[in-house]
């Protein structure tokens, strides 16, 4: 709900100052996002449609952050056609601007990919922030996150295991001050 109300603001904002273009660019983006979101009520998707998700999502809050960060994405293509859960990638995408990359006191790199890894799909998150301190990133995948921000890597972490196993999920490296990569690793599931 703060997504869609902080993005419905920015498109007003936009509107009451005459930037049409970029009210069209944000509004589309917005519905494509929610079209992937509700996805038919499927719980997978393929990995091209979970990029295009993710993709729709930073080209909405890299107009809300003024262009703070650019980002990069690249797929191998024969992953493409592949299952992934849906809506893996936009949490751990926010948790990268927001603790990472919004506020930096220079732009901001978010590099996202999606690959093939000892025979399994691995999606990756990374950027150039502010990193986490040691404790909070032995901490991250705690049972109870202790704060809002952990609750969406727990959940896409559980959504993961629940479904796949506990081989699954995600892990984090981070260095404070030099940036956080975040691995997402899933079966191979090609039909």
């Amino acid at each position: 709900p703060h997504f869609l109300y902080n993005t419905l603001d920015s498109i007003m904002w936009m509107a009451e100052s005459g930037d049409q273009e970029n009210v069209v660019k944000m509004i589309a983006a917005l519905a494509k996002f929610f079209r992937l979101s509700l996805s038919g009520g499927n719980e997978t998707i393929s990995v091209k449609d979970e990029i295009q998700h993710a993709e729709n999502y930073l080209v909405i809050q890299k107009m809300r952050y003024d262009e703070q960060f650019d980002y990069e994405i690249s797929v191998d293509p024969v992953v493409s056609d592949w299952k992934t859960l849906k809506i893996l990638l936009q949490p751990i995408v926010e948790n990268a601007i927001i603790h990472g990359v919004g506020n930096l006191p220079y732009k901001g790199e978010i590099k996202i990919s999606a690959g093939i890894c000892k025979d399994k799909l691995v999606f990756e998150v990374s950027d150039n922030g502010f990193g986490m301190k040691p404790d909070v990133l032995e901490n991250i995948l705690a049972e109870k996150p202790s704060d809002k921000s952990g609750i969406g890597v727990h959940n896409v972490h559980q959504r993961i295991q629940l479904m796949y196993g506990p081989e699954y999920g995600l892990q984090f490296e981070s260095q404070p001050d030099e940036g956080t990569t975040v691995r997402i690793t899933l079966p191979p599931i090609t039909a």
